[in-house]
């Protein structure tokens, strides 16, 4: 009979605690100076590498970089912030100006919270068979628990 109290207490304790557990509250950050480098072949366009600065609760005017791509034509990249618990994906866009990128904290509780935002950018030759695209003005998003 204690063993099947003793159960049910233990049940009922972890169900309030995994109920009460908080959402964490959305973090403002601001996303500025991105540089996106790209070079053309006649294999396609390759995403050489993505950088830009952000200011958020543990970052201040932080830089986020990529991993540097000569050769192999890139769908989307990962880089990292010198925020160690700040990094990012970013989907390039070859035709036009809808790249994506998006943000992820990692939290001191090991959560996730993340944004997504589409910079605008203007791009011009860099070079015979490379392109710089910058960003204008920053943008800010908000970085929010998944479901």
């Amino acid at each position: 009979m204690h063993a099947l109290a003793l159960a049910l207490t233990t049940t009922v304790l972890a169900t309030t605690l995994t109920l009460a557990s908080p959402t964490p509250p959305p973090e403002k950050v601001e996303i500025s100076d991105l540089m996106i480098r790209t070079t053309s072949s006649e294999r396609g366009a390759t995403l050489n590498y993505v950088e830009f600065h952000l200011k958020g609760n543990q970052a201040r005017d932080t830089k986020c970089l990529s991993g540097y791509y000569d050769k192999v034509p890139s769908i989307s990249v990962r880089g990292s912030c010198a925020a160690d618990q700040y990094f990012f994906v970013f989907w390039p866009s070859f035709e036009g100006n809808d790249h994506r990128l998006e943000v992820f904290d990692r939290l001191s509780d090991g959560s996730i919270i993340s944004g997504l935002s589409r910079p605008s950018t203007a791009c011009a030759e860099d070079g015979r068979t490379g392109f710089v695209c910058m960003q204008g003005a920053p943008v800010k998003l908000s970085l929010r628990k998944g479901k």
